[in-house]
């Protein structure tokens, strides 16, 4: 179990010295990682299970406006039920009428330096791109932003 924990330390300190959009990395509690990035306002989180060796990477998107809440809805959906095609990245709810989050699960023992700076750069850009849309607030405004390709999916 504390394999896990060491080898994610190590990856996380060289990710830290070594990539110049990391601003931060702190762990916030057992298992519990904190990232800042220059380029994404919120934190993205990394929760590893000890026992399965996953890590979880998260970040709250914010909450859709009324006029848009169920097309919002509709699309995360949409955008869930093709997580293979992405990735994998899926889309929730904090709580009924809450936040949006964004998760993706991955092995600790498929990443390594190089990866981990790609699944998390590519995380981050489609949470800002998501909050984006998150944030519209005309119907019209989130259809346009659903057509940009900028948010495709993540791969990894």
């Amino acid at each position: 179990m504390g394999d896990y924990t060491e080898k994610l330390n190590t990856l996380l300190s060289e990710l830290g010295t070594s990539t110049q959009s990391v601003i931060q990395i702190e762990e916030a509690a057992p298992n519990l990682w904190l990232i800042a990035l220059d380029n994404f306002d919120s934190a993205i989180a990394l929760r590893l299970d000890s026992e399965t060796g996953t890590i979880t990477f998260s970040c709250e998107l914010g909450r859709p406006r009324e006029e848009v809440r169920a097309l919002v809805y509709e699309t995360l959906l949409t955008y869930n039920a093709l997580a293979e095609l992405h990735g994998g990245v899926r889309m929730g709810l904090r709580e009924p009428g809450g936040s949006v989050i964004q998760e993706f699960d991955i092995a600790l023992s498929r990443l390594d330096l190089f990866l981990m700076r790609h699944v998390l750069e590519d995380f981050s850009n489609k949470a800002a791109a998501w909050e984006d849309i998150i944030e519209s607030s005309e119907p019209a405004e989130v259809q346009t932003k659903l057509t940009e390709t900028g948010w495709a999916g993540l791969r990894v």
